[in-house]
């Protein structure tokens, strides 16, 4: 497979500490497509696609404070193959397949209205992003 001048210019793989050095991930990155996830669940990973080629990569993002110190901010990007890309895919939407239930579950206990309706759109968007994951799969 042959790589496109957008992906040529973002290495294999790049992990660069962003609150106390200069370093950042190439402009590049910002060009990819989010096909979803979460940047800070290092399980799972957020899944970027190349708008020209295809290739997929996997983003992750990870600010901790620790309470100890400035703690620190890393941000990464992973050229992965269409296997391992998938494999991210699907844990992502088992998660939201997960989270959805539970705060399905949730609109059953007596609360506010506000919190319900709260709870309600939530859903609204984590299903928005679970039909955008399948469709990416499909």
């Amino acid at each position: 497979m042959s790589i496109c001048s957008l992906c040529k210019k973002i290495p294999e793989k790049l992990k660069v500490e962003t609150m106390h050095t200069p370093d950042r991930l190439p402009q590049e990155v910002e060009k990819l497509e989010i096909v979803g996830g979460m940047c800070s669940d290092y399980a799972r990973g957020e899944v970027r696609g190349c708008p020209d080629c295809g290739t997929h990569y996997l983003y992750y993002r990870d600010h901790d404070s620790e309470g100890v110190g400035d703690g620190y901010t890393d941000e990464t990007i992973e050229r992965v193959g269409t296997r391992q890309a998938k494999e991210a895919i699907e844990k992502n939407i088992k998660v939201l397949e997960q989270l959805i239930q539970s705060k399905l579950a949730e609109l059953e206990i007596p609360r506010l209205a506000v919190v319900r309706d709260l709870t309600k759109e939530r859903i609204k968007v984590d299903e928005q992003e679970l039909a955008r994951l399948r469709e990416h799969l499909a």
